[in-house]
């Protein structure tokens, strides 16, 4: 069933109505953290892609 649209409600976790320094604050703040998110096409993260990538060369 089609739900209505009224009654529609967007999950919690939807970042998507933030403003725009929030979202800039919490990509600087995972940036800090080595936080560089997940890589679909290798399914790693990507700080470990990048440190292996580094030891590699060395």
């Amino acid at each position: 069933m089609m739900q209505q649209l009224n009654t529609f409600k967007l999950p919690k976790n939807f970042r998507g109505r933030n403003a725009f320094v929030v979202q800039l604050w919490r990509y600087v703040s995972k940036v800090v953290q080595f936080d560089l998110g997940h890589s679909f096409f290798y399914n790693q993260p990507v700080t470990k892609l990048i440190l292996g990538r580094k030891s590699a060369n060395s």
